[in-house]
C-alpha cells in the first residue's frame, strides 16, 4: 500500500511539474517578452519563468489549503474548458484557413457556455437559467464545442481578407514536407511488405 502511494505521489509531481514549467513558459514568453520587455534576453526570460512558476505553486499550495470548494469547482471546469481549444488545434494543424481571429472570439464563447451549463453558471446568475448542469444530459465540454466549432467556422468562411493567412499557409506546407515520406523510405516501406 505504502508503495502504491508512493507511486501516485510520483505521478501527481511528475504532471504537476510539467503543467508548471509549460505555464512558467507561457507567462514568461507570450506575456512578459510580448507586453512587457520585448527586449528580454533568454536569461531573464528564464528567471521571469521560474518567478512565475514558484507564484502559480504558492496560488495552488494556498487554494488547496483555504478554498477547497474552489478547487472542486475548477477541477470540474478543467477538462470542458481545455476541450475548447480543439478547434485552434485543427486550425494549426490541418485547417490553415481558420482565421485567428475566428478561434479566439469561438474561444471565448465556447468557454462562456462551458461555464453557463456547469454549476458555476447557475451560481453566478443566481440560479436565473432555464436549464442545469448538462441540459439534456449533454456534458458542458459539448455545449461548448457547438457553440465554439460553429462560431469559429461562421467567422472563417466570411472573412476572405485575413493577414496571416498566408504566415498560416507557409507554416502548413512547412509541416507538410516534414511528414512527407521520401524516396528512399517508401522502396524500405515496400521492401519490408514484400517479405
Amino acid at each position: 500500500a505504502l508503495r502504491d502511494a508512493e507511486a501516485e505521489l510520483s505521478a501527481l509531481q511528475s504532471t504537476a511539474a510539467a503543467f508548471m514549467s509549460t505555464a512558467g513558459n507561457i507567462l514568461s514568453r507570450d506575456i512578459y517578452k510580448r507586453h512587457i520587455n520585448a527586449a528580454a534576453s533568454w536569461n531573464q526570460q528564464r528567471v521571469m519563468a521560474c518567478i512565475a512558476m514558484l507564484l502559480l505553486c504558492l496560488a495552488a499550495l494556498l487554494m488547496a489549503s483555504f478554498a477547497t470548494k474552489a478547487v472542486v469547482i475548477l477541477a470540474g471546469l478543467a477538462i470542458p474548458c481545455s476541450f475548447q481549444l480543439f478547434p485552434s488545434l485543427l486550425g494549426s494543424l490541418w485547417l490553415p484557413w481558420l482565421s485567428r481571429r475566428a478561434a479566439t472570439f469561438g474561444l471565448i464563447v465556447g468557454l462562456a457556455i462551458v461555464v453557463l451549463t456547469e454549476p458555476l453558471g447557475q451560481v453566478l446568475t443566481g440560479n436565473t437559467l432555464p436549464w442545469g448542469r448538462w441540459p439534456w444530459t449533454i456534458h458542458s465540454g459539448l455545449w461548448g464545442m457547438f457553440a465554439n466549432l460553429g462560431i469559429c467556422l461562421a467567422a472563417s468562411a466570411f472573412t476572405r481578407e485575413d493577414p496571416d493567412r498566408g504566415r498560416r499557409e507557409a507554416f502548413h506546407q512547412v509541416l507538410n514536407d516534414a511528414i512527407r515520406p521520401d524516396a528512399k523510405s517508401m522502396r524500405m516501406k515496400s521492401a519490408a511488405r514484400v517479405r
